[in-house]
């Protein structure tokens, strides 16, 4: 009788043992998915409390754009959010002079605050009145329908074009002879185009190219070229 004793006892214990370890197991489970739920969430933290996060940001339509002739520019973004029924209720936009002041969070050009809306194109740049050459670096934080505040975007820039005539300092350059007779009609797109000129027109046709050499005597930081071809 003592071993068949023995034997009841040990399948008790194992009996008892076995919900045990199926409780272990399934704890361990949930805790390792909570910990990987984590580390995701640390890997795009953006999203962690606050719900939305700008990005694609765009001056005048155009990613980092050159030649700026606006004076007052438009700035848009992209809302992005995992949740349905999200919102943008605020934005905060900041315009430096340099990438190093908009890294420490100060718009010394401008600093748009908190402002309550919705919008997130065609926001026109309130800060201080913008020169010839100016280079502009921004970046903006939206918050969400519950009121909590993003990350900081990515850093954009945009660079102010030739404001005023006076700004141009070289001279006006052209080909061909000084002075050439009116083409013949058909010439242009209409017969009438050239009706109110008075002058004659330099123009022979053909595709010209324009070129000047020079030596540069020192290291070059920053090289800018302004060119139009209004006509």
């Amino acid at each position: 009788m003592r071993p068949l004793k023995q034997n009841c006892n040990r399948r008790l214990i194992e009996w008892k043992a076995t919900p045990c370890l199926s409780l272990i197991m399934a704890l361990l489970q949930v805790a390792m998915g909570a910990e990987v739920a984590r580390s995701q969430n640390s890997a795009t933290g953006r999203f962690e409390s606050c719900k939305i996060q700008p990005s694609d940001l765009r001056c005048e339509y155009a990613r980092n754009p050159g030649g700026v002739d606006v004076v007052q520019p438009r700035l848009s973004w992209v809302v992005e959010s995992r949740e349905r029924n999200q919102k943008q209720s605020a934005f905060q936009v900041l315009v430096a002079t340099t990438p190093e002041l908009l890294s420490s969070n100060k718009g010394d050009l401008w600093d748009s605050r908190p402002v309550k809306s919705g919008e997130s194109t065609q926001v026109e740049y309130g800060g201080a009145a913008l020169t010839s050459r100016r280079s502009c670096y921004w970046k903006v934080r939206v918050w969400d329908a519950a009121g909590n505040a993003s990350d900081w975007s990515q850093p954009a820039s945009w660079e102010m074009s030739l404001l005023h005539p006076e700004d141009w300092k070289a001279r006006w350059i052209g080909s061909g002879p000084p002075v050439e007779p009116r083409p013949p009609a058909g010439f242009f797109k209409s017969t009438n185009e050239l009706s109110t000129v008075n002058q004659k027109v330099s123009v022979d046709g053909r595709s010209t190219l324009l070129r000047k050499s020079f030596v540069a005597d020192k290291p070059i930081r920053r090289a800018e070229v302004y060119v139009t071809g209004l006509g």
